[in-house]
């Protein structure tokens, strides 16, 4: 790899506690966290719309990804929010951006969460009681997205991953739990400077 590219990956409550607690005490810690935010090869905000939605919220968001889009950095913002809720918690002018300049990729299935505290019996759903603690379960698919400039990189972790997981034997791959921890690709296509997952 020729060049190294700085990634900072937030909750969606942790980015806006940070964001409020620049404004509020403004000391170098959160300044430079606050720098960071602004100037971070790929920015990664978590779980959009668990974070309690105030006038501060809605103008330090509009004002981040604005700044990032005209500084041509790279954003990843996850959310279960429909398009029409972040238009409605978010403002006519972040709805305008998010949906101008960034990729909209949609990620669908079951929760994994609940597939994995749950099972049927009997037509009722049921709770595990097992005796058995899978300290890896995986809480999603993996997949690998290789910004530009790291493509090379991206396809040795994914050369990698395949190997380590088709020899790896100790998870229960039939189980639906682990359902897709064993494929053939772990790389996304998925070009541009900045995405947006729901």
């Amino acid at each position: 790899m020729d060049s190294l590219h700085s990634v900072l990956y937030l909750t969606a409550s942790e980015f806006f506690d940070a964001l409020l607690e620049k404004a509020l005490t403004r000391n170098d810690e959160s300044c430079l966290l606050y720098e960071q935010i602004h100037q971070c090869d790929l920015l990664i905000i978590d779980d959009l719309g668990t974070e309690r939605n105030t006038d501060f919220v809605v103008s330090q968001l509009f004002v981040c990804l604005n700044d990032r889009i005209l500084n041509r950095k790279s954003t990843i913002i996850s959310t279960n929010l429909t398009l029409e809720e972040i238009k409605t918690n978010y403002t006519e002018r972040t709805f305008s951006r998010i949906s101008n300049h960034y990729k909209i990729l949609r990620l669908a299935g079951d929760d994994i969460r609940i597939q994995k505290e749950t099972y049927v019996q009997g037509g009722t759903l049921m709770l595990h009681r097992s005796e058995r603690i899978l300290d890896n379960i995986p809480v999603g698919s993996l997949g690998i997205i290789a910004v530009d400039g790291c493509e090379e990189m991206g396809n040795k972790v994914n050369d990698y991953l395949v190997k380590w997981r088709k020899e790896e034997t100790r998870f229960q791959k039939d189980n639906l739990v682990f359902n897709g921890y064993e494929k053939p690709n772990y790389l996304i296509n998925a070009k541009g400077t900045a995405f947006w997952i729901w």
